[in-house]
């Protein structure tokens, strides 16, 4: 299933090869925590780019009318398993996002390519979810928890979780360290939950719980 935004960019196509520009080789620009060997531009302090190349690495659609470059955006949801039920859940929580948070929306569809249930073990007992590099993994403990197993729950959790994933696609020498990316996903959790209109009591456990986070911190 995937969804489409259009976004229009009308280019003046001047970037005509005027004033012998000097080339660049690959390696300079990276595209989500990767490098590209596109060769690039720079002229007058500005580096260019093809637009098409930088455009479809961020899964959009390039075409030329005659008049105006347009730009569509492809927003594929994450894979899920076979678990019609799970996946009935998961679908209903980006559903919400779509709708309330576009911007953890595109964060989802973006960064993380699968959403899946762990199996039971003696670790799923104390987490309700973990990122795996593209991945987001939700444990037993909260998909067997119908209070918090819930689309609005669920849709603060990915927000959270996705949060992690561009934390993982970072290079090493740009990643800080454990704590202090869990401070900036549960930021992202709460504003998250506060655009989608969640209960109360959501929002207050996850502020306690992101305090009791801090105090690590300190």
């Amino acid at each position: 299933m995937f969804f489409m935004r259009r976004i229009i960019v009308i280019c003046f196509l001047t970037v005509a090869l005027l004033a012998s520009p000097a080339m660049a080789g690959g390696g300079l620009i990276w595209i989500n925590g990767y490098p590209t060997n596109i060769d690039v531009v720079w002229k007058n302090d500005h580096i260019y780019v093809p637009i098409r190349y930088v455009a479809q690495n961020l899964n959009c659609d390039v075409k030329w009318t005659g008049e105006r470059v347009e730009i569509q955006q492809v927003l594929v949801r994450p894979r899920m398993g076979n678990n019609s039920d799970f996946n009935k859940v998961i679908n209903a929580a980006l559903d919400i996002l779509e709708d309330k948070d576009m911007a953890h929306y595109c964060m989802v569809c973006q960064n993380v390519e699968n959403i899946t249930m762990i199996l039971p073990n003696e670790r799923t007992i104390s987490f309700y979810a973990e990122s795996l590099r593209d991945m987001i993994a939700i444990s037993p403990t909260l998909y067997n928890d119908s209070k918090r197993f819930t689309p609005v729950y669920v849709a603060g959790l990915l927000a959270h979780e996705a949060t992690h994933v561009c934390y993982h696609h970072k290079s090493v020498e740009d990643q800080k360290d454990f704590y202090e990316s869990e401070k900036i996903a549960y930021e992202h959790e709460l504003a998250c939950l506060r655009l989608i209109d969640a209960p109360q009591w959501m929002i207050k456990e996850t502020e306690l719980i992101r305090a009791q986070h801090l105090k690590r911190l300190e």
